[in-house]
Protein backbone atom coordinates (compact mmCIF):
# COMPACT_ATOMS: atom_id res chain seq x y z
CA UNK A 1 0.00 0.00 0.00
CA UNK A 2 2.39 2.54 0.32
CA UNK A 3 4.38 1.78 -2.66
CA UNK A 4 0.73 2.96 -4.06
CA UNK A 5 0.49 5.93 -2.51
CA UNK A 6 3.54 7.02 -3.05
CA UNK A 7 3.27 6.70 -6.64
CA UNK A 8 0.37 8.20 -6.89
CA UNK A 9 1.67 11.13 -4.54
CA UNK A 10 4.16 11.89 -7.21
CA UNK A 11 1.37 11.65 -9.73
CA UNK A 12 -0.40 14.16 -8.22
CA UNK A 13 2.27 16.46 -7.79
CA UNK A 14 3.01 16.33 -11.65
CA UNK A 15 -0.19 15.37 -13.09
CA UNK A 16 -2.70 18.97 -13.41
CA UNK A 17 -5.78 16.75 -14.33
CA UNK A 18 -5.69 15.01 -11.44
CA UNK A 19 -8.31 15.58 -8.40
CA UNK A 20 -6.46 16.36 -5.27
CA UNK A 21 -10.35 15.27 -3.53
CA UNK A 22 -10.80 12.20 -4.73
CA UNK A 23 -7.21 11.19 -4.06
CA UNK A 24 -7.84 12.91 -0.20
CA UNK A 25 -10.93 10.75 0.18
CA UNK A 26 -8.97 7.29 -0.66
CA UNK A 27 -5.86 8.61 1.80
CA UNK A 28 -8.65 9.26 4.52
CA UNK A 29 -10.51 6.01 3.48
CA UNK A 30 -7.14 3.78 3.90
CA UNK A 31 -6.97 5.65 7.21
CA UNK A 32 -10.00 4.29 8.26
CA UNK A 33 -9.66 1.07 6.97
CA UNK A 34 -10.71 -1.45 9.94
CA UNK A 35 -10.53 1.26 12.87
CA UNK A 36 -14.41 2.43 11.47
CA UNK A 37 -15.46 0.87 8.30
CA UNK A 38 -18.47 3.14 8.19
CA UNK A 39 -16.44 6.04 7.90
CA UNK A 40 -13.75 4.19 5.51
CA UNK A 41 -16.47 3.43 3.14
CA UNK A 42 -17.88 6.77 2.46
CA UNK A 43 -14.58 7.89 1.71
CA UNK A 44 -14.00 5.18 -0.30
CA UNK A 45 -17.66 5.86 -1.98
CA UNK A 46 -16.63 9.78 -2.07
CA UNK A 47 -13.36 8.94 -4.12
CA UNK A 48 -14.95 6.42 -6.26
CA UNK A 49 -17.60 9.27 -7.53
CA UNK A 50 -15.17 11.57 -8.32
CA UNK A 51 -14.07 11.22 -12.40
CA UNK A 52 -10.63 12.28 -11.67
CA UNK A 53 -9.61 9.76 -9.58
CA UNK A 54 -6.07 8.46 -10.20
CA UNK A 55 -6.45 5.15 -12.19
CA UNK A 56 -3.92 3.38 -10.73
CA UNK A 57 -5.99 4.11 -7.30
CA UNK A 58 -9.49 2.82 -8.91
CA UNK A 59 -9.06 -0.31 -8.51
CA UNK A 60 -7.30 -0.70 -4.73
CA UNK A 61 -10.19 1.24 -3.78
CA UNK A 62 -12.90 -0.94 -5.21
CA UNK A 63 -10.63 -3.83 -3.42
CA UNK A 64 -10.82 -1.67 0.01
CA UNK A 65 -14.27 -1.18 0.28
CA UNK A 66 -15.06 -4.91 -1.03
CA UNK A 67 -13.51 -6.12 1.83
CA UNK A 68 -15.73 -3.33 4.12
CA UNK A 69 -18.74 -4.98 2.68
CA UNK A 70 -17.10 -7.96 3.26
CA UNK A 71 -16.86 -7.58 7.05
CA UNK A 72 -20.32 -6.46 6.86
CA UNK A 73 -21.84 -9.76 5.68
CA UNK A 74 -22.87 -7.70 2.40
CA UNK A 75 -21.53 -10.07 -0.24
CA UNK A 76 -23.08 -8.84 -3.50
CA UNK A 77 -21.76 -5.70 -2.77
CA UNK A 78 -18.54 -7.33 -1.98
CA UNK A 79 -18.72 -9.11 -5.10
CA UNK A 80 -19.96 -6.17 -6.99
CA UNK A 81 -16.87 -3.92 -6.15
CA UNK A 82 -14.28 -7.20 -6.36
CA UNK A 83 -15.26 -7.41 -10.22
CA UNK A 84 -14.70 -4.28 -10.53
CA UNK A 85 -11.31 -4.18 -9.57
CA UNK A 86 -10.58 -6.76 -11.61
CA UNK A 87 -11.74 -5.36 -14.63
CA UNK A 88 -9.76 -2.37 -14.17
CA UNK A 89 -6.73 -4.50 -12.73
CA UNK A 90 -6.46 -8.53 -12.71
CA UNK A 91 -4.98 -9.33 -9.28
CA UNK A 92 -3.73 -12.06 -6.84
CA UNK A 93 -5.70 -10.21 -4.01
CA UNK A 94 -9.00 -9.03 -5.39
CA UNK A 95 -8.87 -12.82 -7.58
CA UNK A 96 -8.45 -14.37 -4.11
CA UNK A 97 -10.83 -12.54 -1.71
CA UNK A 98 -14.14 -12.73 -5.13
CA UNK A 99 -13.27 -16.73 -4.45
CA UNK A 100 -13.71 -15.91 -0.45
CA UNK A 101 -17.05 -14.74 -0.92
CA UNK A 102 -17.67 -17.45 -3.63
CA UNK A 103 -17.32 -20.13 -1.37
CA UNK A 104 -19.33 -18.39 1.53
CA UNK A 105 -22.24 -17.80 -0.91
CA UNK A 106 -21.71 -21.68 -2.34
CA UNK A 107 -20.85 -21.11 -5.56
CA UNK A 108 -17.88 -23.38 -5.55
CA UNK A 109 -17.60 -23.34 -9.25
CA UNK A 110 -16.87 -19.47 -9.60
CA UNK A 111 -14.87 -19.88 -6.42
CA UNK A 112 -12.49 -22.68 -7.82
CA UNK A 113 -12.15 -20.76 -11.36
CA UNK A 114 -11.41 -17.68 -9.03
CA UNK A 115 -8.40 -19.17 -7.15
CA UNK A 116 -6.77 -20.86 -10.19
CA UNK A 117 -6.91 -17.28 -11.55
CA UNK A 118 -4.91 -15.87 -8.53
CA UNK A 119 -2.55 -19.12 -8.61
CA UNK A 120 -2.02 -18.40 -12.41
CA UNK A 121 -0.90 -14.38 -11.09
CA UNK A 122 0.93 -15.23 -8.35
CA UNK A 123 2.59 -19.06 -8.66
CA UNK A 124 5.22 -18.81 -6.13
CA UNK A 125 2.24 -17.65 -3.32
CA UNK A 126 1.76 -20.49 -1.22
CA UNK A 127 -2.04 -19.43 -0.14
CA UNK A 128 -3.59 -19.28 -3.32
CA UNK A 129 -2.82 -23.22 -3.40
CA UNK A 130 -3.71 -23.73 0.50
CA UNK A 131 -7.23 -21.96 -0.44
CA UNK A 132 -7.47 -24.18 -3.21
CA UNK A 133 -6.92 -27.31 -1.61
CA UNK A 134 -9.61 -26.17 0.94
CA UNK A 135 -12.35 -25.42 -1.96
CA UNK A 136 -10.87 -29.17 -3.67
CA UNK A 137 -11.98 -30.48 -0.13
CA UNK A 138 -15.37 -29.41 -0.03
CA UNK A 139 -15.85 -30.48 -3.76
CA UNK A 140 -14.55 -34.02 -2.09
CA UNK A 141 -11.74 -34.24 -4.54
CA UNK A 142 -9.27 -35.22 -2.42
CA UNK A 143 -6.20 -36.04 -4.47
CA UNK A 144 -6.73 -32.98 -5.93
CA UNK A 145 -6.64 -31.15 -2.57
CA UNK A 146 -3.73 -33.49 -1.77
CA UNK A 147 -1.96 -31.97 -4.57
CA UNK A 148 -2.38 -28.32 -4.02
CA UNK A 149 -1.74 -28.64 0.08
CA UNK A 150 1.57 -30.17 -0.90
CA UNK A 151 2.33 -27.56 -3.25
CA UNK A 152 1.66 -24.84 -0.43
CA UNK A 153 3.28 -26.55 1.94
CA UNK A 154 6.56 -26.71 -0.30
CA UNK A 155 5.83 -23.10 -0.56
CA UNK A 156 5.61 -22.70 2.78
CA UNK A 157 7.27 -25.09 4.97
CA UNK A 158 6.83 -23.36 8.24
CA UNK A 159 3.31 -22.50 7.97
CA UNK A 160 1.24 -24.75 10.40
CA UNK A 161 -2.00 -24.11 8.60
CA UNK A 162 -0.86 -25.58 5.49
CA UNK A 163 0.29 -28.87 7.36
CA UNK A 164 -3.09 -28.85 9.00
CA UNK A 165 -5.18 -28.39 6.23
CA UNK A 166 -3.28 -31.73 4.28
CA UNK A 167 -3.64 -33.70 8.00
CA UNK A 168 -7.16 -33.19 7.75
CA UNK A 169 -7.12 -34.41 4.21
CA UNK A 170 -5.53 -37.39 4.53
CA UNK A 171 -7.62 -38.39 7.77
CA UNK A 172 -11.04 -37.72 5.41
CA UNK A 173 -8.99 -40.43 3.16
CA UNK A 174 -8.90 -42.87 5.68
CA UNK A 175 -4.72 -42.57 6.12
CA UNK A 176 -4.50 -41.51 9.32
CA UNK A 177 -0.77 -42.21 9.49
CA UNK A 178 0.00 -39.33 7.12
CA UNK A 179 -2.76 -37.61 8.92
CA UNK A 180 -0.78 -37.97 11.86
CA UNK A 181 2.42 -37.28 10.83
CA UNK A 182 1.27 -33.79 9.32
CA UNK A 183 -0.30 -32.97 12.43
CA UNK A 184 2.91 -33.91 14.46
CA UNK A 185 5.01 -31.16 11.56
CA UNK A 186 2.16 -29.03 12.84
CA UNK A 187 2.28 -29.33 16.27
CA UNK A 188 6.71 -28.95 15.61
CA UNK A 189 6.49 -25.96 13.25
CA UNK A 190 3.94 -23.80 15.63
CA UNK A 191 5.86 -25.15 19.04
CA UNK A 192 2.73 -27.05 20.32
CA UNK A 193 0.18 -24.35 19.29
CA UNK A 194 -3.70 -25.82 20.94
CA UNK A 195 -4.75 -25.90 17.44
CA UNK A 196 -2.06 -28.05 16.37
CA UNK A 197 -2.44 -30.09 19.37
CA UNK A 198 -6.60 -30.64 18.97
CA UNK A 199 -5.71 -30.90 15.27
CA UNK A 200 -4.32 -34.41 16.63
CA UNK A 201 -7.24 -35.06 18.84
CA UNK A 202 -9.10 -35.15 15.90
CA UNK A 203 -7.54 -37.07 13.79
CA UNK A 204 -6.84 -39.88 16.06
CA UNK A 205 -11.01 -39.69 16.41
CA UNK A 206 -11.73 -40.12 12.92
CA UNK A 207 -9.13 -42.76 12.77
CA UNK A 208 -11.08 -44.30 16.06
CA UNK A 209 -8.54 -44.12 18.21
CA UNK A 210 -10.77 -42.74 20.72
CA UNK A 211 -8.51 -43.14 23.86
CA UNK A 212 -5.42 -41.94 22.38
CA UNK A 213 -7.84 -38.61 21.10
CA UNK A 214 -9.06 -38.18 24.76
CA UNK A 215 -4.97 -38.17 25.80
CA UNK A 216 -4.35 -35.66 23.39
CA UNK A 217 -7.43 -33.11 23.80
CA UNK A 218 -6.59 -33.58 27.27
CA UNK A 219 -2.83 -31.97 26.65
CA UNK A 220 -4.70 -29.36 25.04
CA UNK A 221 -7.13 -28.37 27.85
CA UNK A 222 -3.53 -28.12 30.33
CA UNK A 223 -2.90 -25.49 28.09
CA UNK A 224 -6.56 -24.11 27.76
CA UNK A 225 -8.44 -25.59 30.68
CA UNK A 226 -11.54 -23.01 30.22
CA UNK A 227 -11.56 -23.54 26.39
CA UNK A 228 -15.19 -24.52 25.26
CA UNK A 229 -14.33 -25.65 21.94
CA UNK A 230 -11.49 -28.37 23.57
CA UNK A 231 -14.47 -29.63 26.15
CA UNK A 232 -16.88 -29.65 23.48
CA UNK A 233 -14.63 -32.19 21.51
CA UNK A 234 -13.99 -33.94 25.15
CA UNK A 235 -16.98 -34.55 25.70
CA UNK A 236 -17.88 -36.26 22.06
CA UNK A 237 -15.09 -38.25 22.83
CA UNK A 238 -16.18 -39.21 25.92
CA UNK A 239 -19.24 -40.02 24.84
CA UNK A 240 -18.00 -41.60 21.96
CA UNK A 241 -16.49 -44.08 25.00
CA UNK A 242 -19.40 -44.74 26.06
CA UNK A 243 -18.86 -43.15 29.18
CA UNK A 244 -21.74 -41.23 29.56
CA UNK A 245 -21.57 -39.79 32.91
CA UNK A 246 -18.21 -38.21 31.98
CA UNK A 247 -19.23 -36.61 29.46
CA UNK A 248 -22.42 -35.15 30.90
CA UNK A 249 -20.41 -33.80 33.10
CA UNK A 250 -17.83 -32.31 30.70
CA UNK A 251 -21.11 -30.54 28.77
CA UNK A 252 -22.31 -29.30 32.47
CA UNK A 253 -19.05 -27.32 32.26
CA UNK A 254 -19.20 -26.09 28.94
CA UNK A 255 -22.95 -24.89 29.47
CA UNK A 256 -21.37 -22.49 32.17
CA UNK A 257 -18.88 -21.09 29.16
CA UNK A 258 -20.82 -20.64 26.65
CA UNK A 259 -24.52 -20.64 27.67
CA UNK A 260 -25.25 -19.47 24.43
CA UNK A 261 -24.31 -22.67 22.38
CA UNK A 262 -28.02 -24.55 21.85
CA UNK A 263 -25.84 -27.55 20.30
CA UNK A 264 -23.71 -28.10 23.66
CA UNK A 265 -27.20 -28.00 25.52
CA UNK A 266 -28.39 -30.50 22.77
CA UNK A 267 -25.25 -33.19 23.29
CA UNK A 268 -25.75 -32.43 27.15
CA UNK A 269 -29.21 -34.00 27.02
CA UNK A 270 -28.08 -36.58 24.87
CA UNK A 271 -25.23 -37.59 27.23
CA UNK A 272 -27.74 -37.54 30.24
CA UNK A 273 -29.90 -39.75 28.74
CA UNK A 274 -27.81 -42.34 27.84
CA UNK A 275 -25.90 -41.98 31.39
CA UNK A 276 -29.72 -42.05 32.55
CA UNK A 277 -29.62 -39.25 34.76
CA UNK A 278 -32.25 -36.23 34.80
CA UNK A 279 -32.74 -33.92 31.74
CA UNK A 280 -31.51 -30.59 31.50
CA UNK A 281 -33.87 -27.65 30.44
CA UNK A 282 -32.98 -26.75 26.89
CA UNK A 283 -32.66 -23.44 26.03
CA UNK A 284 -32.87 -22.20 22.90
CA UNK A 285 -30.23 -21.63 19.89
CA UNK A 286 -26.36 -21.37 19.25
CA UNK A 287 -24.07 -22.16 17.65
CA UNK A 288 -22.98 -24.88 15.18
CA UNK A 289 -20.36 -27.12 16.42
CA UNK A 290 -17.37 -27.77 13.77
CA UNK A 291 -14.35 -29.92 13.95
CA UNK A 292 -12.14 -27.46 12.77
CA UNK A 293 -10.05 -25.63 15.76
CA UNK A 294 -10.43 -21.67 15.28
CA UNK A 295 -8.23 -19.20 14.00
CA UNK A 296 -8.03 -15.84 15.26
CA UNK A 297 -10.21 -14.44 12.81
CA UNK A 298 -12.12 -17.34 12.44
CA UNK A 299 -16.20 -16.77 11.14
CA UNK A 300 -18.30 -19.97 11.91
CA UNK A 301 -20.91 -19.82 14.17
CA UNK A 302 -19.23 -21.74 16.73
CA UNK A 303 -16.22 -19.53 16.86
CA UNK A 304 -18.35 -16.41 16.96
CA UNK A 305 -20.78 -17.65 19.93
CA UNK A 306 -17.47 -18.79 22.45
CA UNK A 307 -15.94 -15.81 21.85
CA UNK A 308 -19.49 -14.12 22.55
CA UNK A 309 -20.76 -15.33 25.38
CA UNK A 310 -24.21 -13.44 26.38
CA UNK A 311 -25.21 -13.50 29.90
CA UNK A 312 -29.17 -13.06 28.60
CA UNK A 313 -28.88 -16.54 26.94
CA UNK A 314 -29.29 -17.46 23.79
CA UNK A 315 -31.12 -16.29 21.26
CA UNK A 316 -34.25 -18.17 20.17
CA UNK A 317 -34.45 -16.79 16.22
CA UNK A 318 -31.47 -18.93 15.10
CA UNK A 319 -30.94 -22.44 13.77
CA UNK A 320 -31.35 -24.92 15.59
CA UNK A 321 -34.37 -23.78 17.43
CA UNK A 322 -36.12 -26.42 15.42
CA UNK A 323 -34.30 -29.61 17.18
CA UNK A 324 -34.70 -27.93 20.38
CA UNK A 325 -38.27 -27.82 20.01
CA UNK A 326 -38.26 -31.36 19.04
CA UNK A 327 -36.05 -32.33 22.03
CA UNK A 328 -38.64 -30.20 24.21
CA UNK A 329 -41.57 -32.15 22.35
CA UNK A 330 -42.82 -29.29 21.18
CA UNK A 331 -42.05 -30.33 17.38
CA UNK A 332 -41.32 -33.21 14.65
CA UNK A 333 -38.65 -34.92 12.72
CA UNK A 334 -40.41 -33.81 9.78
CA UNK A 335 -40.72 -29.96 10.41
CA UNK A 336 -36.99 -29.99 11.49
CA UNK A 337 -36.09 -31.11 8.19
CA UNK A 338 -38.70 -28.61 6.55
CA UNK A 339 -36.31 -26.30 8.50
CA UNK A 340 -33.09 -27.50 7.24
CA UNK A 341 -33.61 -27.05 3.78
CA UNK A 342 -34.95 -23.31 3.74
CA UNK A 343 -31.22 -21.63 3.95
CA UNK A 344 -29.74 -22.43 0.42
CA UNK A 345 -26.07 -20.99 1.84
CA UNK A 346 -26.55 -23.76 5.34
CA UNK A 347 -28.65 -26.24 3.52
CA UNK A 348 -26.13 -29.09 3.76
CA UNK A 349 -24.65 -28.52 7.13
CA UNK A 350 -28.17 -28.15 8.59
CA UNK A 351 -29.15 -31.38 7.36
CA UNK A 352 -26.46 -33.22 8.06
CA UNK A 353 -27.16 -31.78 11.64
CA UNK A 354 -30.83 -32.49 11.49
CA UNK A 355 -29.98 -35.83 10.51
CA UNK A 356 -27.72 -36.49 13.59
CA UNK A 357 -29.46 -34.95 16.47
CA UNK A 358 -33.19 -36.47 14.70
CA UNK A 359 -31.15 -39.88 15.11
CA UNK A 360 -30.21 -39.37 19.14
CA UNK A 361 -34.15 -37.87 19.36
CA UNK A 362 -35.21 -41.04 17.88
CA UNK A 363 -33.03 -43.19 19.94
CA UNK A 364 -34.00 -41.77 22.86
CA UNK A 365 -38.36 -42.11 21.77
CA UNK A 366 -37.13 -46.22 21.18
CA UNK A 367 -37.91 -45.59 17.37
CA UNK A 368 -34.70 -47.30 16.92
CA UNK A 369 -35.90 -48.57 12.77
CA UNK A 370 -35.26 -44.61 11.90
CA UNK A 371 -31.51 -44.25 13.19
CA UNK A 372 -29.51 -46.27 11.42
CA UNK A 373 -30.36 -44.72 8.30
CA UNK A 374 -30.20 -41.06 9.63
CA UNK A 375 -26.64 -41.76 10.85
CA UNK A 376 -25.56 -43.33 7.80
CA UNK A 377 -27.12 -40.47 6.20
CA UNK A 378 -24.95 -38.20 8.44
CA UNK A 379 -21.51 -40.00 7.51
CA UNK A 380 -22.06 -39.65 4.48
CA UNK A 381 -23.74 -36.32 3.40
CA UNK A 382 -22.07 -34.06 6.38
CA UNK A 383 -19.47 -31.97 6.09
CA UNK A 384 -16.25 -33.24 6.63
CA UNK A 385 -15.71 -30.67 9.24
CA UNK A 386 -18.78 -31.10 11.23
CA UNK A 387 -17.95 -32.87 14.28
CA UNK A 388 -21.34 -34.83 14.06
CA UNK A 389 -19.97 -36.51 10.64
CA UNK A 390 -17.10 -38.28 12.90
CA UNK A 391 -19.71 -39.19 16.12
CA UNK A 392 -22.05 -40.03 13.53
CA UNK A 393 -19.22 -42.54 11.85
CA UNK A 394 -18.08 -43.92 15.32
CA UNK A 395 -21.74 -44.78 16.50
CA UNK A 396 -22.35 -46.88 13.72
CA UNK A 397 -19.32 -48.95 14.31
CA UNK A 398 -21.19 -49.72 17.69
CA UNK A 399 -24.45 -50.25 16.23
CA UNK A 400 -23.61 -52.36 12.90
Amino acid sequence: MKGVLGAALMLLATTPSASASGYSEFVSGVSELGRNDTVAEEHFSKALNDPQLLANLKPVAFLDRASIYFRQGKFELALSDLSASLTLRPSFDAFLERAIVYELTVRLDDALQDVSAAIAIRPDLGAGYEFRASLQTERRSLDDAIVDATTAIALMPNTESALEERSAIYSYKGDLASALRDADAAISVSSGSSRSLYLKAQTYEAGGKLEEALTAIETVLAKQPRGALWLIKKGVIQWELRRFADASATFDQVTVLDPSNNFVLLWQQIARADAHLPNAAAGASGASVVTTPPTADETSEVGQSSANVSAKGPDPTKWPEPLVKLYKGASTPAAVMAMAVEDKRSRAGRVCEANFYIAQWQRAQGNISDVVPRLRAAASDCPFIFIERTAAINQLKVME
